[in-house]
């Protein structure tokens, strides 16, 4: 079974511990075993292994099970198939060390369970019961527990009772643990200032702006000569990209779609099978804050109506942040009832409650609204045709697939293929930039960077179901390129060139105007004051390096910048620390906080556990690991 969430962010989720009481190191257990789940409502059948070999490891005297161990590299297994969006396999993910991962999770969950067993560590029947009955899984119809839900989705887990409470009641034991290490860890205060020192100082600057227009003569037309010369001297940037001259055969889906012909009843089925995506509710973008009782949820809301705390102050009282706290956009559906009234009736920026949730009584906090939408059949049957159409497209495509194969086998050119098949000829220069056309394909450009004149075409399987098979008629080798084909863009760039350096010469002359005039910059011409910003701040337009030059210059200093096509010239007025009032300094300093304290937390949690895990013994079973390895294959 998953050990117990310490946040959630559904409203239907389950409502534990951490929400009645905060705790401020509850994501180092997480951090540390990476969201490991060991007995976890996985989906997957539990496979028994039979003979007299049970443990594939031992810490002290905890053993870790084979079916423990098999559980856990299969749940792993799914989660990473999920976030790669496609199946992996065990052998797949074994080349990446999932196995090695973990069971050095599970070693370091052992470790922690026989020291918890060394010192006496343990919870109560009244509070694992809490905590289980809380959990959203085992809640039936009416949101609360379940006996019969709790025994059916155990049962369809191959999960004992007995042996998924004893894990949630060794999940929380080890939580216990945790928090005992890892108290009391904070971030240094001189390690803060120094961070909010960097990130947090300003500096205030004139800013004298400086384009062609500002300068005495304009930029005379070029002659022959002078673009000859510039030519010349820029060789590189007239010199095109070795290339590849590839003669191919296409068979695209958008191009079989438009031969396709859908009747619309079958058009009209798939927007009513599908209408939910097309006739959405209103949804709102939702933050709930969720308090352990009624009462202090009615004395957060009093503080937030006479003005003595903020929402977002309210929240950090609790040991959250707004990340925690965040729903998301939901429908009314998803909300308990009285949420949902109370919710749906606000306006933006409203705080709502307390009202009882799913997970207990809670305030509210609407940041959006997003209206009911309705896209009509009408509406949509063009693009329900486009879709029905590629995806025969592409049923079509594969069916051909074999055949197209064999033809090449047997010495067919793709001339032959495009004369004798659906597929078209086409003909690209190929270098390292191609990225349209036929090019835009990844499979494409994969092939086309490989391919040699010894190879023979082949087809090749594109992302949207087309297919491609190439062959390379010669090698292009980079060549300058000729005067006359890029007289337009040498041109183009002796122009630049020529007023950049005009106008760095008109600010040159305009840094010794204002010295001149004792540093006053504005008799140079017009000056913008630009109010004191950090170096991370944004200026529109401005020339790169402009804040990284800035925060190096001296007060009183003044410098030119080169832009493009332009020219900015500053003086260093203000040179200011951190804005000790400013929300957003404050925000950062309590974020900078905040993660050295989880690092602090997190590092002396590592040392602790590498120390028990050295003190205790860890014996490994090589055999019994083979033969889970085996099964999994």
């Amino acid at each position: 079974m998953a050990s117990r969430k310490t946040r959630d962010k559904s409203d239907k989720a389950p409502r534990d511990e951490d929400e009645r009481r905060p705790r401020k190191g509850a994501s180092v257990i997480s951090w540390i075993l990476l969201g490991m789940v060991v007995l976890g409502l996985g989906g997957y059948g539990i496979t028994n292994f039979g003979g007299s070999v049970t443990t594939v490891a031992s810490v002290g005297g905890t053993k870790i099970g084979v079916n423990q161990y098999d559980r856990a590299v299969r749940n792993a297994l799914r989660s990473m198939s999920a976030q790669a969006g496609k199946n992996i396999t065990f052998h797949e993910a074994q080349k990446s060390g999932l196995d090695q991962e973990v069971l050095q999770q599970l070693v370091l969950q052992a470790a922690l369970d026989d020291e918890n067993s060394r010192v006496g560590i343990s919870v109560g029947n009244d509070r694992l019961r809490q905590d289980i009955t809380a959990m959203s899984a085992f809640q039936g119809a009416d949101g609360k527990f379940s006996a019969s839900t709790y025994k059916f989705v155990l049962q369809q887990n191959g999960l004992k009772e007995g042996e998924f409470e004893s894990e949630t009641r060794n999940q929380m034991a080890r939580t216990i643990l945790q928090d005992a290490v890892t108290q009391g860890f904070g971030t240094p205060q001189p390690y803060v200032d120094a961070i909010m020192q960097y990130v947090g100082a300003r500096r205030g600057f004139e800013i004298l702006k400086l384009s062609p227009d500002d300068l005495a003569q304009p930029i005379p037309t070029p002659t022959e000569v002078q673009l000859q010369a510039y030519y010349k001297a820029h060789p590189k940037t007239y010199t095109s990209l070795p290339a590849k001259r590839i003669t191919y055969a296409a068979l695209l889906p958008d191009q079989v779609a438009k031969s396709m012909k859908i009747p619309e009843a079958k058009l009209k089925e798939y927007y009513d099978t599908h209408k939910s995506d097309y006739v959405k509710p209103e949804r709102r973008l939702v933050e709930r804050l969720v308090y352990p009782t009624e009462a202090a949820a009615k004395a957060a809301r009093a503080k937030l109506d006479a003005g003595q705390a903020t929402f977002e102050q309210l929240v950090q009282q609790r040991g959250l942040s707004l990340t925690d706290i965040d729903l998301g956009d939901i429908t009314a559906d998803e909300l308990s009832s009285a949420a949902a009234k109370a919710v749906f009736a606000a306006k933006k920026g409203a705080v709502v409650g307390p009202v009882d949730s799913n997970v207990g009584p809670a305030l509210f906090r609407v940041n959006g609204i997003i209206a009911a939408q309705t896209t009509t059949f009408d509406q949509a049957k063009s693009d329900i045709r486009d879709e029905f159409g590629h995806q025969e497209a592409k049923q079509k495509i594969q069916s051909q697939e074999e055949h197209l194969n064999d033809l090449l086998a047997g010495g067919a050119t793709l001339e032959q293929l495009a004369k004798e098949t659906d597929m078209t000829l086409g003909t690209i220069d190929f270098t390292a930039k191609s990225a349209t056309g036929i090019a835009g394909y990844e499979a494409f450009r994969t092939a086309a960077q490989k391919v040699t004149k010894n190879d023979y075409p082949a087809i090749i399987e594109l992302d949207d179901g087309g297919i491609v098979a190439l062959r390379l008629d010669k090698p292009i080798p980079a060549e300058v390129v000729p005067f006359a084909k890029v007289k337009d863009k040498v041109t183009e760039d002796w122009t630049t060139a020529e007023t950049d350096t005009a106008l760095m010469a008109q600010a040159n002359a305009d840094i010794k105007t204002a010295e001149a005039a004792g540093g006053d910059l504005s008799k140079a011409g017009t000056v913008d004051v630009q109010e004191p910003i950090t170096r991370s701040g944004y200026i529109d337009n401005a020339p790169p390096g402009l804040m990284e030059g800035v925060f190096k210059m001296k007060q009183g200093e003044v410098k030119a910048f080169q832009g493009d096509n332009a020219v900015w010239v500053v003086k260093l007025i203000q040179v200011l620390p951190a804005a000790k009032n400013d929300p957003d300094i404050k925000k950062m300093r309590d974020q900078i906080v905040q993660q050295g304290d989880q690092g602090m937390q997190n590092d002396a949690f590592l040392y602790f556990a590498q120390a028990i895990q050295s003190h205790q013994g860890i014996n490994i079973n090589q055999s019994a690991l083979n033969a889970v390895n085996a099964q999994l294959q």
